[in-house]
């Protein structure tokens, strides 16, 4: 199984989310745009969570730019970098 998923790890714009918007869950927040729930993960709650039914052949940590508009009338958008985790897990 393929799976790209948020970091937590090393990404301030995930640590600002979490504290000035959380969910309920933990290490998610609430976009304030869109209202849609997102999870960021720790290498280590990553590895827990999966393990129990996945091998994890491959995880790497990688960096992207991600553009959000801001919604203004003068239709700015802004670039926020952001972490994800991409790996590759065998079921068990």
């Amino acid at each position: 199984m393929f799976i790209r998923a948020l970091c937590k790890d090393g990404d301030s714009n995930a640590q600002h989310l979490l504290k000035a918007f959380p969910g309920k869950e933990k290490d998610t927040y609430i976009m304030p745009q869109t209202g849609i729930i997102e999870r960021v993960w720790s290498k280590a709650d990553f590895v827990d969570f999966y393990s129990n039914f996945f091998t994890v052949e491959y995880l790497d940590k990688e960096t992207h730019y991600t553009t959000i508009s801001d919604n203004n009338k003068n239709g700015d958008s802004r670039k926020y970098k952001r972490n994800f985790w991409i790996g590759y897990l065998k079921k068990k």
